[in-house]
């Protein structure tokens, strides 16, 4: 009995073991029960594997992780705690997560202007249309879902214990804080003889009259400028270059970076906005330099009501 039960807690821990990501194949652990499996042995007990690579964890584990499965070894039959089947558990969780969206920050003192602008534009609306306030940004990625970027041995390292979301948006910020270190500044030039209007969108029915997108609905068009599709394709190398996915499909890249109807990098003055209470003065933002990025959780987003429910992950420094 003692000898199957042994047996059970070997293959577990080979079996958990092997799922990482940043374990050396080269190291006596894994030699070790690879022989094992190639000479087809029946039984084995743990003393067949040396003590000193037994006893090794994966690079990837933090302290608490390890203690967890050094712990593990006293329990008769439990599997170790990020088993395949949590891992399952976890990338199902991912599949259907949040969104993040990365905006490009206007510096100060234009940050300042837009924000005053944007209220203005609000208290113009009646009290029932609640429009929300949100940060001045230009948009250079926006709703792409997490589990897009991740890869499940990115989840296999983090601790079983941690708040999935929370531990992915970390690794997804350090991602794009190392791509984007020492960039330099990303140049949002916009096009004035487009000026400021509501983009729309046909009925559903197809017959009525088209309706106002109400994350488009006060918007200047920006240049596709080489600074800024430059960023694009840095975002998109950070973000994309780990999943199977290739990250250079165009098709794919114009729906992360351009949304509809405009299909245009664009700023918006504020969201849900009655387009016949756009102010006829208003202009364009005038150019800038923007030296930061905020990547944001933007989900929900069905409807305006959601965009109070949008959260900052982080900054991204890119000077």
């Amino acid at each position: 009995k003692q000898l199957k039960e042994n047996k059970i807690m070997e293959s577990g821990t080979i079996s958990f073991a092997c799922q990482q990501l940043a374990i050396n194949p080269s190291s006596a652990f894994f030699e070790k029960s690879q022989e094992m499996a190639s000479n087809g042995k029946e039984e084995s007990t743990a003393d067949e594997i040396d003590p000193a690579s037994s006893s090794r964890t994966p690079d990837c584990i933090d302290d608490e992780s390890s203690s967890s499965i050094q712990s593990h070894h006293t329990n008769d039959i439990t599997l170790p705690p990020t088993s395949q089947a949590s891992l399952d558990h976890k990338m199902r969780i991912l599949s259907n997560s949040k969104r993040i969206s990365l905006w490009l920050i206007p510096p100060e003192p234009l940050m300042t202007t837009l924000s005053s602008i944007q209220s203005d534009i609000i208290s113009n609306h009646p009290n029932d249309r609640h429009l929300p306030n949100f940060k001045p940004h230009v948009t250079l990625i926006g709703g792409v879902p997490i589990s897009d970027v991740l890869t499940i041995g990115e989840i296999s390292c983090q601790n079983p214990q941690r708040d999935i979301h929370e531990a992915a948006a970390e690794i997804v910020l350090r991602r794009l804080q190392l791509a984007f270190q020492s960039h330099g500044g990303i140049t949002c030039n916009f096009i004035n003889e487009r000026g400021v209007f509501a983009a729309r969108v046909p009925s559903d029915d197809g017959v009525g009259e088209d309706i106002v997108k109400w994350n488009q609905s006060c918007v200047s068009i920006m240049e596709r400028n080489f600074s800024f599709m430059k960023a694009m394709q840095v975002a998109d190398e950070a973000l994309f270059s780990t999943k199977r996915t290739t990250c250079n499909n165009n098709e794919q890249s114009t729906l992360r970076h351009f949304k509809a109807p405009l299909f245009e990098p664009h700023f918006s003055f504020v969201y849900g906005n009655d387009e016949h209470l756009i102010p006829t003065s208003l202009e364009c933002p005038p150019s800038f330099i923007s030296t930061e990025m905020e990547v944001m959780w933007t989900h929900p987003s069905s409807s305006v009501h959601d965009v109070g429910k949008w959260e900052t992950i982080g900054r991204v420094c890119l000077i």
